[in-house]
């Protein structure tokens, strides 16, 4: 099965429509971060040293579920996965505007 993959083919433009209108949401709000090039996250810098209150507030305050992305080797940032539905990252940017706005 697996010499038969050879000629297997993925179509990604889904997710990379997915990503680039997540990256330009989180530029709009006025998050820093490394545009991805592979997978499915994003890992933008917190706009506070604790990563983990940063991500407690967005859970508590918007229901907002990201990652400290201490855990991942980035202290200081969180990771936010751009898998999901389409709609539900539109939905995202007022969110993401408004929880950046709380700490700056």
């Amino acid at each position: 099965a697996v010499a038969r993959m050879d000629d297997l083919r993925v179509d990604a433009s889904a997710y990379k429509e997915r990503r680039d209108l997540m990256v330009d949401i989180l530029k709009e709000a006025g998050f820093e971060f490394e545009m991805p090039k592979g997978g499915f996250f994003v890992f933008p810098k917190s706009p506070i040293e604790d990563e983990v209150a940063f991500c407690v507030h967005a859970a508590q305050k918007y229901r907002l579920l990201i990652v400290p992305s201490s855990g991942f080797g980035m202290k200081g940032h969180f990771r936010l996965s751009f898998s999901v539905p389409i709609e539900q990252i539109k939905k995202s940017r007022d969110i993401f505007v408004s929880l950046y706005k709380d700490f700056v």
